[in-house]
């Protein structure tokens, strides 16, 4: 579909020294995925897709698709869904899994396996619980944070003055907009969906828009970096059937002191010349397996020197091994979506100093993870 677009689809050139967030954890889940500011007037003006495209600014345009998929107001009634993955790791590996979700006003219960990982959350009451095996893979976490929209790229665009124009591609006219080379969103003027976003290199694709109750979600979502396939998503069910069986708490799982209503609570803030504010939750492990309960608390976030990696948006994982005095002795990539992100990410967890675990009244050692995602949000 962006062959042959003069505007570029996301050139990895001339980032700039713009704001830089890292970030431990991948918490977006349907119903909770917000990107950029909007306001309430917008959200109560905004019309029930499909509909045909006039003269819709940018901000609306977002606006009308989240009321669609996840903010039109209405109480949502029970939902499963599952989705079908296949992914490709750092190395070019290939992996497959399942993402699961069951979900009412009350509860919510998320299922992931792969061929190298299983998880179990249930959340409701206020609380949370997780079960793992193995560790959570990047792609999946990636794939969590843009199922309903390209959430970096919207950001991106929302920050400036972005406006729509239409653009044809692939001789299809589609109504995009665009921050730059860098950033840029299309949607399809007959329905008003989002087509794809892309941020810095990375692109979120969607198609295959079902209706789901009032809701509206992408059958298909496909996650590529420079044209090379991280993720790739089809819904395979679609329910508005869920048995309150599915919210019993699973057979030894941890109870999770980390919620998306307390995170931002536990951030830390470290200013860098080079990039900015960088934005570091305390505890990194959170969502990529190894310390479900977020014991493991980050109280200094390793260097990098900035002038050997990129100011670009991009993800990372790593395992790092932590001695009784709190200090990184070992630190392994575990995925990252290109070479520059694997070395600033390694670099950062290097140096990094945590909270020292307790065990019968000694420190010891621990191995968790270590999640970052650098994204650049604004000039």
């Amino acid at each position: 579909m962006r062959d042959g677009d003069e505007a570029g689809a996301g050139s990895m050139r001339g980032c700039g020294l713009w704001l830089v967030m890292l970030a431990g954890a991948a918490w977006v889940q349907v119903g909770a995925a917000h990107t950029g500011a909007q306001t309430t007037e917008a959200m109560t003006n905004a019309s029930v897709l499909p509909h045909t495209m006039t003269d819709e600014s940018f901000v609306e345009a977002v606006d009308q698709v989240r009321a669609a998929a996840v903010d039109s107001g209405t109480v949502l009634g029970p939902l499963h869904l599952r989705y079908e993955l296949k992914m490709e790791d750092y190395k070019g590996k290939p992996h497959s899994g399942t993402y699961e979700t069951w979900s009412t006003p009350d509860a919510n219960r998320i299922e992931i396996h792969t061929d190298a990982y299983n998880g179990v959350e249930v959340s409701k009451d206020g609380q949370r619980w997780v079960q793992e095996e193995g560790l959570r893979p990047l792609r999946v976490m990636e794939f969590m944070e843009q199922q309903v929209l390209p959430n970096a790229a919207m950001a991106r665009l929302l920050i400036g003055t972005a406006k729509l124009k239409a653009t044809k591609l692939n001789k299809v006219t589609l109504m995009c907009a665009y921050n730059g080379e860098e950033a840029k969103a299309c949607f399809d003027p007959a329905t008003g969906f989002v087509v794809f976003g892309t941020v810095d290199g990375e692109t979120v694709d969607y198609g295959a828009w079902r209706k789901l109750g009032w809701r509206y979600l992408a059958g298909v979502i496909r996650i590529t970096r420079l044209d090379k396939m991280l993720v790739e998503a089809n819904m395979t069910l679609a329910s508005g059937t869920v048995s309150p069986e599915v919210f019993a708490i699973p057979t030894g799982a941890v109870e999770s002191n980390l919620t998306p209503q307390n995170m931002a609570k536990t951030d830390v803030y470290k200013a860098l010349p080079q990039y900015g504010i960088i934005k570091v939750p305390v505890s990194p492990g959170l969502g990529v397996g190894i310390d479900p309960s977020g014991k493991h608390h980050l109280v200094k976030l390793g260097s990098a020197n900035s002038d050997d990696h990129p100011h670009c948006s991009g993800k990372a994982q790593v395992m790092v091994s932590v001695d009784e005095n709190g200090h990184v002795t070992k630190a392994e990539l575990e995925d990252a979506d290109d070479k520059q992100m694997a070395d600033l990410a390694l670099d950062h967890a290097r140096g990094s100093v945590y909270v020292p675990e307790q065990e019968n009244g000694g420190n010891v050692g621990f191995i968790t993870g270590f999640y970052v995602s650098i994204q650049v949000v604004g000039k």
